[in-house]
């Protein structure tokens, strides 16, 4: 059993860890046995119990920044957004700014198309390469992407993805970047141990404005808490477990459909056993 640690701290058995660093290296991997990619670990939160499956952290050939054209880029489904972000910096390129905030990889912010100030990744996202579960390799250019998702095929591991992006000038570009950090940082918990936002915003109102409103804002089950500075964010504020952090959202789930008859869709991804095992 290997031990995996999201950034909520709460570490978590799997039968497996796997880091390829190729794409030979991926093929090897028996895809029809449980797998999930994790990515960074930022909008995952593993069940005490564990997964009992392989959990595949995309290293390597697969974090690489590379031009095609003027404008258009070939990024590795596991390289960090911020680094994306620098890239796309040095090279002068606009469109990607938004991910600054968005802890994670380029793959998970393309399996959940990822957003913030009003863009998506599907804005300037023109193809990805995917792989199936029996090894091959498809090329995807038409999307169906809506608000939190990707809508690709469930059995694919995403490769890659190619953006079509903006000539702008440096200062251009660092100046959207620093609104955004600042902006983040006066209105999200960003040195606490979060998965980043909790649940989708329902279609016409903001989740933390509903979970405020059922007087969950600073309410806590253990060592996991609503957050006060944002109240979509769920902290681990101390030695929270798993079970403690899903069973607030599920509170906070449960008074709001009470009250407004409104189901919030979880957008942090919980994988794994609740009951813990013992090996």
């Amino acid at each position: 059993m290997e031990k995996i640690t999201t950034w909520f701290n709460t570490p978590a058995p799997a039968l497996k860890l796997i880091k390829p660093k190729t794409l030979n290296e991926l093929k090897t991997i028996d895809l029809n046995q449980p797998y999930f990619c994790i990515g960074s670990g930022s909008n995952v939160l593993i069940r005490d119990g564990g997964f009992q499956g392989t959990v595949i952290k995309l290293m390597g050939d697969f974090t690489t920044f590379s031009r095609i054209d003027d404008t258009t880029v070939r990024i590795g489904a596991g390289c960090i957004n911020r680094m994306a972000v620098q890239q796309c910096l040095d090279n002068e390129l606009s469109g990607l700014e938004f991910l600054i905030g968005i802890p994670g990889t380029i793959g998970g912010a393309i399996f959940m198309n990822a957003g913030a100030f009003s863009d998506e990744t599907k804005d300037t996202l023109v193809a990805c390469d995917i792989m199936t579960h029996d090894g091959q390799i498809h090329t995807i250019h038409q999307f169906n992407m809506v608000y939190r998702s990707g809508n690709l095929p469930k059995d694919g591991i995403i490769l890659n993805g190619t953006f079509k992006l903006t000539k702008k000038t440096k200062f251009e570009i660092e100046s959207k970047i620093h609104e955004f950090l600042i902006h983040r940082q006066n209105a999200q918990p960003i040195k606490g141990r979060t998965g980043g936002s909790t649940f989708k915003n329902p279609p016409g109102y903001k989740a933390w404005e509903l979970i405020d409103a059922v007087g969950l804002r600073g309410y806590r089950i253990g060592d996991a808490e609503f957050s006060n500075k944002h109240c979509n964010f769920i902290m681990n504020i101390g030695n929270a477990t798993a079970q403690n952090i899903e069973e607030l959202g599920e509170l906070a789930r449960t008074r709001v459909r009470e009250k407004f008859g409104i189901e919030l869709e979880w957008e942090i991804q919980r994988i794994g056993d609740s009951v813990v095992i013992i090996k």
